[in-house]
């Protein structure tokens, strides 16, 4: 059987999905053969993939005309679709679509509105249509089979791996010493514009660095001007590792999530984490992070004072990060990718 992997995201700035789309191939990589990736047409020349995978560029349209029209052309008798990242053709049965969460359908308003209209049309017909549904929690496992009246053997948790790879490198970030992170650009999910002001009336000496940037299916909700927020739109790996190893946290104050990769990037660098404590999290992380209903500037006055002392570099594993660290190998990720696989032959 062969695998072919839709590839039009590995052509975007790199997300949390696109992140966990390249974790899926490296992975595939080693331990499927008779693997290739399909990319439109114009995806950039060099896409960092492994070395030996084979990259077949078709079709002569892009974006969702390309993967709605051109994909499924570029498909032979035999091969099984895996689509990485929220989306899927949806004349294609013998495929899997990852779906990461259903902020589209239950907060549309996040999202611009054409966005919106498409992926609430799309995206119900799909997991319908598709042989296999995966997602990266089982949290949100129980809310596609739910939500969609989905048979519970359709549905598979492939979750993420704290890639030690990601953090290799470490390059200096120019941003004043004391700073609190926030990963995840303008995304309105992670509520980021309402959590800056509790955080300056908490800690007046306080910058805050988000890493992110805006994008076109959220909705734009332009944040305050303040000297104090710096934004790098175009964090390194590199970059990301030092801010990681330097931030006194990661602010995570979102009020929807599907996984809350950020969260496991932290805990993996030994930075502390405040976040509000989704069902998603807590199924994930345990007692790793620090609790915030955000609700109020007291809130975080009240969490502040228990973060540990850091200095710069410094790495905070406690034994139950590291529990929590060991459930997210390359191993287990490979495990759960590999019954998807033998599901695929039984089509």
């Amino acid at each position: 059987m062969s695998l072919v992997f839709n590839g039009r995201c590995l052509d975007r700035p790199i997300g949390g999905v696109e992140r966990y789309a390249r974790m899926l191939l490296h992975t595939l990589a080693r331990i499927h053969t008779d693997l290739r990736v399909v990319v439109p047409p114009k995806a950039t020349a060099d896409l960092g993939l492994p070395p030996g995978i084979t990259v077949q560029r078709f079709g002569n349209m892009r974006g969702h005309a390309w993967e709605q029209l051109s994909l499924p052309s570029a498909l032979r008798k035999g091969d099984f679709l895996l689509n990485p990242a929220n989306a899927a053709p949806l004349r294609v049965h013998k495929q899997a679509v990852v779906v990461h969460d259903l902020a589209f359908l239950h907060h549309p308003e996040w999202f611009d509105v054409r966005f919106a209209k498409w992926y609430g049309f799309l995206m119900p017909l799909v997991v319908r249509r598709s042989a296999v549904v995966v997602t990266v929690s089982e949290t949100m496992r129980q809310e596609l089979i739910t939500t969609f009246e989905l048979p519970a053997e359709k549905v598979i948790v492939v979750p993420p791996y704290a890639d030690p790879q990601q953090f290799s490198r470490s390059e200096r970030v120019n941003v004043p010493d004391r700073f609190f992170l926030f990963v995840g650009g303008d995304d309105p999910r992670k509520s980021i514009s309402g959590t800056l002001d509790q955080l300056f009336a908490s800690d007046d000496q306080a910058h805050a660095v988000i890493v992110g940037r805006q994008r076109k299916p959220f909705s734009a909700k332009p944040l305050p001007a303040d000297a104090r927020i710096h934004w790098l739109t175009d964090a390194t790996d590199a970059q990301l590792t030092w801010l990681y190893d330097r931030a006194q946290a990661l602010i995570h104050p979102s009020v929807y999530e599907g996984f809350g990769l950020p969260v496991l990037e932290a805990l993996q660098r030994g930075c502390p984490v405040i976040a509000r404590p989704l069902p998603v999290l807590l199924e994930q992380f345990g007692n790793c992070f620090h609790a915030s209903p955000f609700a109020g500037s007291s809130d975080l006055s009240a969490v502040l004072p228990l973060l540990p002392l850091r200095t710069p570099g410094s790495h905070l594993h406690g034994e139950e990060v590291l529990r929590v660290l060991a459930r997210f190998s390359e191993q287990h990720t490979e495990m759960a990718l590999r019954s998807v696989i033998e599901r695929s032959k039984h089509l």
